[in-house]
């Protein structure tokens, strides 16, 4: 109840809302990239286990590239506005899966400035979602309203893998990527707006 009480704080709203998509993120990432290497190394005459030999290369310099950039943008966040924050996030997240239906095969290190990007969103949306829920929640109902904020998110792997299965299937490899892009986009046109009519707190 106190975690369906606070969706009338439009800042926690927000956070619930970026959750359901940035909990979502991982999964689609590690999920069906891996999916799509193995998809585009039949064609590059690689077996599974040869493409994705080739593409862990690939995820071992996200990581990396994970590593770094999280204690810059947590920095980050404890200069600016928590709602700027998840704009910063979903600019970013936006940007990186829209960016994977411009890709070449992901095999291809050429396209390894798109998934940094990619890399960065979805570490900044995780962040800047789990930041907000914290400085939002009372004290007295911070438990249940992380709670909620986790929910949320759970919510958007079931709904975001069972539906990135299908279009990876029916439309292309990229469909997932491209279609959570624009669910980002929708979300960070709202984020816009929360920042505007209640921007909440200024950092200290």
């Amino acid at each position: 109840g106190s975690g369906m009480r606070a969706i009338l704080n439009p800042r926690i709203a927000l956070s619930y809302a970026c959750a359901f998509t940035a909990r979502a993120d991982v999964v689609i990432k590690g999920l069906f990239l891996s999916l799509w290497a193995i998809h585009d190394g039949r064609e590059w005459g690689l077996s599974p286990g040869e493409a994705m030999a080739r593409f862990g290369l690939v995820l071992g310099i996200m990581q990396a590239i994970g590593v770094v950039w999280q204690p810059i943008f947590g920095w980050l966040m404890d200069r600016v506005n928590r709602v700027t924050a998840v704009i910063i996030a979903l600019m970013f997240a936006s940007t990186g899966y829209l960016s994977m239906g411009l890709i070449t095969p992901p095999l291809d290190f050429a396209m390894l400035p798109a998934f940094a990007v990619l890399t960065i969103g979805t570490s900044s949306a995780m962040m800047a979602s789990t930041a907000l829920i914290g400085q939002e929640a009372p004290v007295s109902e911070r438990g249940a309203i992380i709670a909620m904020n986790g929910l949320f998110g759970s919510f958007g792997i079931m709904i975001f893998t069972k539906g990135g299965g299908i279009w990876f299937d029916t439309i292309g490899p990229w469909a997932p990527f491209v279609i959570i892009g624009v669910v980002q986009i929708l979300l960070l046109l709202v984020a816009a707006l929360v920042r505007v009519i209640a921007p909440g707190q200024a950092p200290d």
